[in-house]
């Protein structure tokens, strides 16, 4: 089991199989599954590898690439896939983090602070759920063929953070 460390702001990010765990001073924090669920279907991540010095990446059984690294002088997560489209995604499932709260950064009322034992389902994607009036009418995201004009509302990159 090869294991992967990226070091920042006095915490140890430590990457093994398809686990991440945050460390501060040899104790444990948080231990996230980084292998998410597309569609309701567990996946499977591959051996992870170094993009540089701050920059993690593994293959994806399902196709594409999961990604752990320090930019902007944050430490950032993300998927990058060739699929066109999902209905559902759950990143860090099985997951257990430590601390008082969580917080998600939206521009609704989810939008808060939430107690670190509630699991809750939180939509990253829209800042309305459920409603979408960008019709397929080939005018893409900035839309001046609806009526009245309308744009996609995007979230903050950072859209989820613990503390403890």
């Amino acid at each position: 089991m090869t294991q992967f460390h990226l070091q920042h702001q006095g915490y140890d990010y430590v990457a093994s199989d398809g686990q991440l765990q945050i460390q501060r001073a040899s104790t444990i924090l948080a231990q996230f599954s980084l292998a998410p669920l597309l569609e309701g279907e567990a996946t499977e991540l591959g051996p992870w590898r170094e993009i540089d010095e701050a920059h993690l990446c593994a293959d994806l059984d399902q196709g594409g690439t999961i990604h752990l690294a320090i930019r902007d002088g944050y430490v950032c997560y993300w998927m990058e896939t060739d699929q066109e489209r999902l209905e559902n995604l759950v990143y860090f499932p099985s997951s257990a983090a430590t601390g008082n709260d969580w917080q998600t950064y939206l521009s609704d009322d989810h939008d808060r602070r939430w107690d670190i034992a509630l699991d809750a389902e939180v939509l990253i994607s829209s800042a309305y759920p459920g409603m979408n009036v960008d019709d397929a009418d080939g005018h893409g995201m900035t839309d001046p063929g609806d009526m009245p004009p309308s744009w996609i509302w995007n979230i903050p990159v950072r859209a989820l953070s613990f503390l403890t």
